[in-house]
């Protein structure tokens, strides 16, 4: 199906991003704005919610109509995001909005419950964890990571008067790509993502300092099942990233101090959950009646037990999890202790060390890389009967994901949804 007479504006790339800026997200709204009208084309009923409005809809409808931002403002063809590590540290600034209804503005803000601060010629509208400024007829969007001195900051964003050129490497970059949304850092990372009618498409390389994974011949087996993992992480700065508060509560709910286990372990991993089965036992419990009498009391209690194994490098990893009772030995077995839901059986080879509940057959290896990573989420959520993940609006949405990284850093995530894209993002919207 083709859109005939469908106008697309060229995009602008001039006096968007300061100069300064070190990290740059772009969002090609016309494309956007594309996807979202030739779906609704191809299935225009899907974008109706036919149900008897509740009484609090009808009563805001009673209340006339309420004032929406686009009313105020200037949808641009395309916008950018920046950020830098001095000025800008913990936020991310939204390029220029145009206003054109000042009055509608001041209205929507005010029905939102946003907080009015003015300094001289600037006025900022801030919410939670974000703001909005006004200068003259600009308006930037500014989202906060962490708390910010926002009057200083908003006067930091309208006092600049250089930007980057389109000729400088992040914005010649970003130019290049055809995707819906674009990110580019000064570190080297880059990405791009790209939406079809039922998937989001991430895919780029990964920069310098970007060190999560070593070298390694990562596997997938060709029948993925449930959920894969393979590839070697880079325990050194797994222990860097990690926060002391992650660590202590892994060490009060484990025992284990994870400094201890990312020295002793040599980061490598191949994991595989293939399926979920149903285990019943037979509960006994015994109550008294009135004459004392001993009475035996039955029930059925069904658990839901993972399919699945691990394989590692033994290493000295095996002798620290002994030392702290982790793996014992029970009746002849060795087990995994702190795992009360079901049994994890250990076993260890001269060089591996595998973790499993029922051992699996031998594999037929797929594709290769440096990490993989599978996830069907659509039969986790049917099989799995609420283990460790519930039911959210997320995990709902998406049938599976695979993420794969290259040898040489590339990378692709690939997110299938059951519902269409825009019709996600115009619900979110």
């Amino acid at each position: 199906m083709k859109l005939t007479g469908y106008n697309n504006p060229q995009l602008e790339y001039k006096n968007k991003v300061p100069a300064s800026a070190e990290t740059i997200i772009h969002v090609n709204l016309r494309k956007v704005e594309y996807a979202v009208v030739k779906s609704y084309l191809k299935d225009p009923f899907s974008y109706f919610d036919f149900k008897t409005p509740s009484k609090k809809q009808k009563d805001s409808l009673k209340e006339g109509k309420k004032v929406s931002l686009y009313s105020a403002i200037s949808i641009p063809v395309n916008i950018f995001f920046y950020t830098n590590k001095e000025e800008f540290k913990g936020v991310f600034i939204s390029s220029f909005f145009k206003v054109k209804n000042r009055l509608n503005l001041a209205s929507f803000f005010k029905e939102k419950k946003y907080v009015k601060k003015e300094k001289k010629a600037i006025t900022i509208y801030e919410k939670e964890s974000h703001f909005f400024a006004l200068h003259k007829n600009d308006l930037v969007f500014v989202y906060k990571r962490e708390p910010a001195d926002v009057v200083k900051l908003t006067e930091n964003i309208f006092a600049n008067t250089l930007f980057m050129k389109e000729e400088d490497p992040l914005m010649k970059r970003m130019k290049k790509s055809k995707s819906d949304l674009t990110l580019a850092t000064l570190e080297n990372d880059f990405l791009e993502l790209d939406i079809s009618n039922e998937s989001l498409r991430f895919s780029g390389s990964l920069g310098d300092k970007f060190n999560w994974f070593l070298p390694y011949k990562a596997e997938q087996p060709k029948e993925l099942g449930i959920a894969n993992i393979s590839g070697k992480f880079n325990t050194l700065f797994l222990s860097q990233k990690l926060k002391q508060n992650q660590k202590d509560k892994i060490k009060k709910l484990t025992t284990l101090s994870m400094d201890s286990i990312l020295k002793k372990w040599n980061g490598d991993l191949t994991f595989n959950l293939s399926s979920f089965s149903t285990k019943t036992d037979t509960i006994v419990t015994y109550e008294y009646d009135d004459d004392f009498n001993k009475i035996e009391k039955r029930a059925i209690e069904k658990r839901v037990i993972p399919d699945l194994d691990l394989t590692t490098s033994k290493g000295t990893l095996i002798s620290y999890l002994k030392e702290k009772e982790v793996v014992k030995k029970v009746q002849g077995e060795e087990i995994v202790t702190i795992i009360p839901f079901f049994k994890v059986l250990v076993n260890n080879t001269n060089d591996d060390l595998f973790f499993y509940t029922k051992e699996q057959g031998k594999r037929i290896i797929g594709a290769r890389g440096k990490f993989m990573f599978y996830f069907n989420v659509e039969t986790y959520m049917k099989e799995s009967n609420g283990f460790y993940i519930q039911d959210n609006s997320y995990f709902n949405s998406i049938k599976n994901m695979r993420f794969v990284v290259s040898e040489n850093n590339d990378f692709k995530l690939t997110v299938n949804l059951k519902k269409t894209i825009p019709n996600l993002m115009s619900q979110f919207f």
